[in-house]
């Protein structure tokens, strides 16, 4: 326990008292001790947590990331051979295409490569429909 001194008198006062016993002056309020706020920074938001399964990655919110590991220039080669064999290019690229444990760089390619035969395919048809409607126009101009 702190003794003060009273501002008019200068009798001894102790912490506590409001008003000095001797003069009855008002005592001097203590001085407030100085408020430190201690500012924190927020902590950092946790990471979401991996899970390494096979070939796999998975998060833990999200669905399983495929296997993306690139072909490379031999094994994109080697599959473009393969899809040059006849029926067996056609069986590999729907197999391939629509698999569902076919790793992600060889599916997308699969998939690219029917959408290319699709595109030719369909080509092929429209010339050949105008190129036959065109040479038959050009038979009936000719026999008249």
């Amino acid at each position: 326990m702190s003794v003060s001194t009273c501002p008019k008198c200068g009798a001894a006062l102790p912490d506590a008292t409001k008003f000095c016993q001797s003069c009855g002056a008002q005592a001097a309020p203590p001085a407030p001790e100085p408020v430190i706020a201690a500012v924190q920074a927020p902590p950092p938001a946790p990471k979401p947590k991996r899970k390494e399964k096979g070939n796999e990655t998975t998060h833990a919110a999200h669905t399983p990331i495929p296997d993306k590991k690139p072909v490379g220039a031999v094994g994109y080669f080697f599959i473009l051979l393969l899809f040059s064999i006849p029926i067996v290019g056609i069986v590999l690229a729907f197999l391939w295409a629509f698999g569902k444990k076919t790793p992600f760089t060889r599916k997308a390619i699969a998939q690219a490569q029917l959408v290319l035969w699709a595109v030719i395919y369909v080509g092929a048809l429209i010339i050949y429909i105008l190129n036959f409607s065109v040479l038959n126009e050009f038979i009936k101009f000719t026999l008249r």
